[in-house]
């Protein structure tokens, strides 16, 4: 009976060990940034997440589809870009290591995107689905996480005014210029 005990216990401190593995510790630092959590939320809040891993050139969120997934990259890095009228590619964000990335508005309001994310090298992701982002907030309900409910309208809202004054500002800055340049 011991024996057995002692097995389980064991077990237990193995899984704990390969849950704080280095990936996993980037997430929990990056969470600890907003808000304090207890090691019972903290392993909670790491059941939900799923590893994913890209080729470089792959494209992770597209434009067009619901972005089912939130994602934190552990090593790797992607750009994230729309694609304008005249078929112009915008970046507004790059990311590595230790940083957030996808469709940010798509994934918060699960609608069709307007974003393409793609790896710039192969990339290891630890991802949150919609799903399951929701069970976190259920079962960790403390406010000020990432992509909290508060958290998420800001986003969206900014998300939105920062590809409109992109578009706005390139506009007139090739307003300025003669036919012959722009």
């Amino acid at each position: 009976m011991i024996l057995i005990v002692m097995i389980i216990l064991y077990q237990i401190k193995v899984v704990n060990r390969d849950l704080y593995g280095m990936e996993y510790q980037l997430l929990l630092d990056n969470f600890k940034k907003f808000v304090l959590l207890t090691p019972e939320e903290e392993q909670e809040l790491l059941s939900y997440t799923t590893e994913r891993i890209f080729k470089r050139g792959k494209y992770i969120t597209v434009d067009g589809e619901i972005n089912r997934y939130i994602n934190f990259i552990v090593k790797g890095s992607c750009r994230v870009f729309y694609i304008d009228n005249d078929g112009h590619e915008h970046i507004v964000q790059l990311g590595n290591s230790n940083w957030w990335t996808g469709d940010f508005t798509s994934f918060i309001t699960q609608h069709p995107g307007m974003m393409y994310t793609e790896t710039l090298e192969q990339t290891e992701l630890l991802s949150f689905s919609y799903d399951n982002l929701q069970k976190v907030y259920e079962r960790v309900p403390k406010n000020g996480t990432p992509f909290s409910p508060t958290y998420s309208r800001g986003l969206c809202i900014f998300s939105k005014k920062s590809i409109a004054d992109a578009e706005y500002g390139c506009r007139a800055t090739l307003s300025g210029f003669p036919e012959s340049l722009s």
